[in-house]
């Protein structure tokens, strides 16, 4: 995710839907959130809320770095669907594995 995050924004490609980057967003953390989910040994509705809390504030430090990148900008719809995104991820990867 940091090495697409620090791309300059000319070697991104241009397409026709000016919102295709939010399927990219979502998809990308869908995988991190159930692939961190996955890492874990054991699966607690807690530590599923702090794994959320913690993809969440990744997200925001992503956008942030992107800021930093030239012809980038952080964009809080982007971080939405990275947000999102984790979540989802998150719950497939703990759906049957939740210990209470």
């Amino acid at each position: 995710i940091l090495i697409l995050s620090t791309m300059p924004g000319s070697s991104l490609p241009r397409t026709v839907f000016p919102d295709w980057d939010k399927f990219v967003h979502l998809a990308e953390y869908l995988i991190f959130g159930f692939l961190a989910v996955k890492s874990m040994k054991r699966i607690t509705p807690i530590s599923i809320f702090f794994i959320i809390v913690g993809g969440v504030v990744f997200a925001g430090l992503d956008e942030t770095w992107q800021s930093f990148r030239p012809g980038r900008d952080a964009s809080t719809t982007d971080m939405v669907a990275d947000g999102i995104g984790f979540i989802i991820g998150s719950m497939i990867a703990s759906k049957g594995d939740l210990i209470y």
